[in-house]
């Protein structure tokens, strides 16, 4: 007849063998632990374990078993640390900013001496005359009987169309000044310097409409002293 089966299964079998190892550890721990030391001072040396731990590695020891026997066996794992280089703080330049752009070229000078060509051609048809005395002079050609333009609404008519183109063309060159200028001061010297156009305009348009309805009507006008000029004299 056979013996009886000492363990019934695996697992107590297994907790058997756990069960020994622990009772065998604790008895000999104190030699396990001089045995240790003593292996490791021997295999490694202390001056070995000075320079290791200087040099940045880090061992760990740990108690393993051999096979399925009692017998236990030291391992020594070695683990070497790192050292990362310190990061290097990189300034940042940024990029020079670019060039301000060229300044336009002051074109007022050229607007200026166009106004002043205007006007001298003005005063050239106007006779060099005062605005007052041209008028004064169409009034005569219109009304003395020894003229032979007299009544005729034409003369009136003829300056008044040549008026009209010098303030056209002066008035695109103050256009022209307040688009650059503005309302600067040179602009405004500018605009005023041109305001003698623009009454010798206002001036024989309004004698133009009085003559329409004929030569006794703008002498009416003329003798009551309903006309623009007469007003501004």
């Amino acid at each position: 007849m056979a013996p009886p089966k000492k363990y019934l299964t695996l697992e107590a079998k297994q907790q058997s063998i756990r069960d020994k190892s622990k009772h065998y550890y604790e008895r000999h721990k104190h030699e396990i632990h001089h045995h240790r030391a003593a292996y490791y001072d021997a295999r490694h040396g202390k001056k070995s374990r000075c320079s290791e731990s200087h040099s940045g590695a880090r061992k760990r020891s740990h108690v393993k078993r051999v096979g399925k026997t009692n017998a236990l066996q030291i391992q020594t794992i070695s683990r070497a640390t790192v050292h990362y280089p310190k990061s290097t703080k990189v300034k940042l330049v940024s990029p020079p900013p670019p060039p301000p752009p060229p300044l336009p070229a002051d074109v007022f000078p050229k607007l200026s001496d166009e106004a002043k060509v205007l006007r001298n051609d003005f005063d050239y048809f106007i006779g060099g005359m005062s605005l007052t005395s041209f008028i004064k002079h169409l009034l005569k050609k219109y009304f003395r009987s020894d003229s032979k333009r007299q009544g005729q609404i034409a003369v009136f008519v003829e300056p008044l169309d040549e008026l009209y183109r010098f303030q056209k063309s002066y008035g695109c060159i103050i256009a022209q000044s307040l688009r650059i200028e503005g309302p600067s001061a040179r602009h405004l010297a500018l605009e005023q310097e041109g305001q003698s156009i623009g009454r010798a305009v206002e001036w024989v348009e309004d004698i133009w409409r009085c003559a329409i309805d004929g030569l006794g009507n703008l002498r009416l006008a003329y003798n009551r002293k309903l006309m623009a000029w007469q007003r501004r004299v």
